[in-house]
């Protein structure tokens, strides 16, 4: 192991534990407590929920980065390459202080226990993070919030982003079952920040319960949209004229109200507010890329957010027509997935994900398009076949949007690299 690269250790992690996905606390908490990560002096913010996740993140970091914070973050999982999960004011951990921290994490859990790919990566993030003279910590939960891997962690202040079905075979059929996992980020005494408009009673029920400070969206805070800004109120304070962002209005009132619950350990100045709001930008999510032929990257992966990514090409038309090119994988809801996009795509270009096993054939994509009501379908064995079909007949005018998954924006952004548009 000691000439591992980067790609070795990444392999050799993924083949420690039986099973790729075992959610528990058990296992990764006995290895911090050997590495002594079980806390950290700097303030900790938590952020879960079913979408809303990665855009939170990135608009926290660039608030504080503005700010003059150096800020560490943890998110998953990657578009390009693995590195970008662990970052420091959005710059990514080298491949060489990654082993380092992997070598680390092996020589504690060695004689203990067995880690999934998940524990392993936190605790290399954590361990990370914890030696770099950070002034504040953001951690994206995983999977769930209750049993997930980040949870190991008490936070100062938690956002809870929106709650939606997704990975039902693992928090449940129901926005209520998967409110009560994504709750379990909740702590005693600390300010939670639920996003969600209509969020279930469980993100109630589990904050009385857990004596947790809940601020809700549209309830503890509110925002406004006019032409060309927003507005933004809590009850101790408001901000008046702020630029619109790129991303969506109702997760960054949620950072926003994050902010404010810990203003005393980290002030951050309107000025700072404006400058990340003007300035964050996060890859793969409704990102836009000007051009004759326009496109939008989005990585979609449930019918909630395929229905975001249909506001935001509602909001924002072209004055031709709208290529879509789809990959998504098969334990997803493809068909409500499709619905929500059928009247924004007008040529729908379905294929096969080819880097994991996991997506769904484009014959059965092809079959879920027809279902709900596609017309023109063009079925294709690759990502790559399908966007050059869209990229060779689109015209002056038109834009091609790629979504539904991670593994479909990152298979073909390169693409685009190649036809020379900036990503």
């Amino acid at each position: 192991m000691n000439n591992f690269s980067l790609s070795d250790w990444l392999d050799w992690i993924g083949k420690q534990h039986p099973l790729a996905m075992d959610l528990g606390l058990d296992r990764i908490t006995t290895v911090a407590a050997a590495l002594d990560l079980l806390s950290f002096s700097i303030p900790v913010i938590t952020v879960g929920g079913t979408n809303g996740k990665g855009s939170s993140v990135a608009l926290l970091q660039s608030i504080l980065m503005a700010a003059g914070y150096r800020v560490g973050a943890y998110t998953s999982p990657h578009l390009f390459y693995f590195n970008e999960r662990i970052c420091i004011n959005t710059k990514p951990i080298t491949d060489e202080a990654l082993i380092k921290a992997f070598v680390r994490v092996q020589q504690a859990s060695e004689k203990t226990c067995t880690l999934t790919y998940f524990e392993y990566t936190t605790l290399a993030a954590l361990l990370y993070f914890k030696e770099a003279l950070l002034d504040v910590l953001i951690l994206e939960v995983g999977l769930g919030g209750r049993l997930d891997a980040v949870n190991i962690i008490d936070s100062d202040v938690a956002i809870v982003a929106t709650i939606a079905l997704d990975h039902i075979d693992w928090l449940g059929d129901t926005r209520e079952r998967i409110a009560f996992e994504k709750a379990g980020i909740m702590r005693e005494g600390k300010p939670v920040i639920c996003g969600d408009f209509d969020p279930p009673h469980t993100i109630r029920d589990e904050a009385k319960a857990k004596k947790a400070l809940l601020y809700c969206q549209g309830v503890d805070y509110h925002y406004e949209t006019f032409n060309d800004h927003w507005s933004w109120k809590s009850k101790t304070q408001s901000y008046s004229t702020l630029p619109l962002p790129s991303l969506l209005l109702q997760n960054a009132a949620a950072v926003l109200m994050a902010l404010s619950c810990i203003v005393q350990r980290l002030p951050v100045s309107e000025k700072a507010i404006i400058q990340g709001l003007q300035t964050v930008n996060l890859v793969g999510r409704c990102q836009y890329i000007p051009g004759e032929i326009a496109h939008y990257l989005d990585v979609s992966h449930n019918p909630a957010a395929t229905e975001v990514l249909a506001r935001c090409l509602k909001q924002n038309p072209c004055t031709g027509k709208t290529w879509g090119v789809a990959g998504i994988l098969a334990d997803k809801d493809r068909l409500n997935m499709l619905l929500s996009l059928r009247d924004s795509i007008d040529y729908l270009c379905v294929a096969a994900i080819s880097e994991t096993p996991r997506g769904a054939s484009e014959r059965l994509l092809e079959a879920a398009a027809k279902e709900v009501g596609f017309s023109e379908i063009y079925a294709f064995s690759s990502l790559s076949s399908a966007y050059r079909y869209a990229k060779s007949n689109a015209k002056k005018g038109d834009r091609i949007i790629v979504f539904g998954s991670f593994y479909t924006v990152s298979e073909v952004a390169p693409l685009i690299q190649q036809e020379c548009i900036a990503v």
